[in-house]
This record gives structure tokens, C-alpha cells and sequence, in this order.
């Protein structure tokens, strides 16, 4: 399935969701489906449950075309991201009519390699483009990989989604990735980790 389908659930991912949600941020489920789908796609999402945790509510964000024109981009043409960049640059626009450099996307989740183009043409950071294979490994443009998956990256989820964080800029929340954190010794990350303040209001940020 072009989202979220069956084969492509692994373990870990409704409680990782929860806590960056928890964490201040705002989920969006993006996908190439066509917008008659949409019953179909919210009834998936909605039916998941894992250790009786849900995914976390959020927009769905469809394909406005028919479904034979989705499907022919997707499936023939072999092209799912056209439909998806359309869409979340639509989306970012909202957010650039006082700032033209704002971005309101900081991660993204995918189980393709169209994926990692659609994110990094919404300017979202290589190192919060999160690929998962079927065997539920994540792995990122930048060479980081979790052969744990989603259970592993929700270890270290206030490292890489800070609760603390508000409006995220790329150039600066890149300079502070837990991926940086991990060229460096092991008690330097134990101590950035101990020292986060606690966490504020009216953050703001998608994640999908």
C-alpha cells in the first residue's frame, strides 16, 4: 500500500509516534493515495494498535486526482513523489506568507526511496529522513542506521525530537542532532541528554 500498509507496520511505531507528539510536534499522514481512498486510509490508521497504544491523530494528507490518474503516476509512471511534493509545498506556503525561509516540516518517515525525494525536496534534513525496510531497520541519507527500528529510535526520541524545542530552523537544529552527538564520547551524550531543560509550550513542527 502506498502509506502505511500491512506489510510495512512494525513494531515500536505507535508509541515512538506518541511520544514525539508528546514532545510538541505535529503528526501528518502523507500519502499518494487518491482522495477517494480516504475512508479506506483512515480506517488502517486508526485500526492500528500496538501494546494498546493507537497511532496518534492527525491530518491525512491525499492526492486530489482521481483515482486512475493516481494510480497512474504511482504504478505506471513509477513517480509517487510528484503528487506527494505537490501537496506539502502547497502546505509550506501557508507558513512562508510572512517568512519566506519558514518551514514547518522537520521529519519525515518512509518506507521508499521516493520518500527520501519527496522529504528532501520539502528541505527537510538528511539526518530526520528516516527510511524503513521491510525487516523494520531505519536508516538515514546521511549512513545512520537502526537495525532496532523504531523500538531503537524511540531511545533516544528527546535527543532527536527535543521536547524542548519550538519553531525548528534547519541550520540550527542540524547543528545539534543526536547524530553529531554520536561521533563524540559516550558521557558527553549522557550529559547533553541530563542537561535538556524541561519541556515548554506552543511548540510547533510536522512530522509525517
Amino acid at each position: 500500500m502506498p502509506l502505511v500498509g500491512l506489510e510495512w507496520v512494525h513494531n515500536g511505531v505507535t508509541q515512538l509516534y506518541k511520544e514525539i507528539v508528546q514532545n510538541g510536534f505535529h503528526i501528518m499522514y502523507v500519502s499518494a493515495r487518491a482522495i477517494g481512498q480516504a475512508n479506506a486510509t483512515r480506517s488502517l490508521l486508526e485500526d492500528l494498535v500496538q501494546e494498546k497504544e493507537s497511532l496518534p491523530p492527525g491530518p491525512i494528507i491525499l492526492s486530489p486526482n482521481s483515482v486512475f490518474k493516481t494510480l497512474d503516476m504511482e504504478m505506471i509512471k513509477k513517480r509517487p513523489q510528484v503528487l506527494k511534493i505537490k501537496n506539502l509545498k502547497r502546505i509550506q506556503r501557508l507558513f512562508q506568507r510572512d517568512d519566506s525561509t519558514a518551514n514547518p516540516f522537520v521529519a519525515g518517515f518512509g518506507n521508499r526511496v521516493s520518500d527520501e525525494d519527496t522529504y528532501r525536496a520539502v528541505g527537510i534534513p538528511s539526518t530526520h529522513i528516516f527510511i524503513v525496510n521491510p525487516r523494520g531497520e531505519i536508516s538515514t541519507p546521511t549512513g545512520i542506521e537502526l537495525k532496532l527500528g523504531y523500538k531503537e529510535l524511540h531511545e533516544i526520541v528527546d535527543s532527536v525530537f527535543p521536547p524542548t524545542l519550538g519553531r525548528m530552523e534547519h541550520s540550527d537544529f542540524s547543528d545539534f542532532t543526536y547524530w553529531r552527538l554520536a561521533h563524540t564520547e559516550e558521557s558527553q551524550v549522557e550529559s547533553q541528554q541530563k542537561a535538556a531543560p524541561s519541556p515548554t509550550r506552543n511548540k510547533s513542527g510536522f512530522f509525517f
